[in-house]
């Protein structure tokens, strides 16, 4: 039997722990991380799928992406991941970003996809990575970091 992990990267703490019949424990993400949340054009909280503080994909962000995946991949044995509710993230109007433009967070998505990809297969090179985009068209960011739709 082989087994995948279910999981949303850059997604962070919901306002809400429960989506429809879904209830949602809160990751803790390292401390003092809030400087990695996307700030809309009004310097709030920019939201991805289902209410989720979205996280930047900045270097910072994709090590830790890094981290998660050897820890579920080679030290608690999952075989591969199945990453869901994947669109996109919303454009970064974060200062402390240092964005050229705020579509620069949009297109560091498929960095942290490619980041998971990579480190699952070279942990384990028959590991499957299924991206799920809930029946809309897969995103250009993501779609080459995938094996199983």
């Amino acid at each position: 039997m082989l087994t995948q992990l279910w999981w949303l990267p850059l997604a962070g703490r919901r306002r809400r722990r429960k989506y429809e019949s879904h209830k949602y424990a809160v990751a803790k993400i390292a401390p003092g991380t809030s400087e990695w949340l996307i700030l809309d054009k009004n310097g709030k909280h920019a939201h991805m799928t289902r209410g989720w503080r979205a996280v930047s994909g900045s270097a910072e962000v994709r090590a830790y992406h890094k981290q998660l995946t050897e820890k579920f991949i080679r030290d608690w044995g999952f075989d591969g991941s199945k990453l869901d509710n994947i669109y996109s993230v919303p454009q970064c109007f974060n200062p402390a970003h240092h964005h050229k433009s705020p579509q620069d967070s949009v297109n560091a998505m498929g960095d942290v996809y490619k980041e998971i990809f990579q480190t699952t297969r070279a942990l384990k090179p028959q590991s499957v990575t299924q991206s799920c985009p809930c029946g809309t068209p897969p995103s250009l960011a993501w779609l080459p970091f995938m094996d199983q739709a």
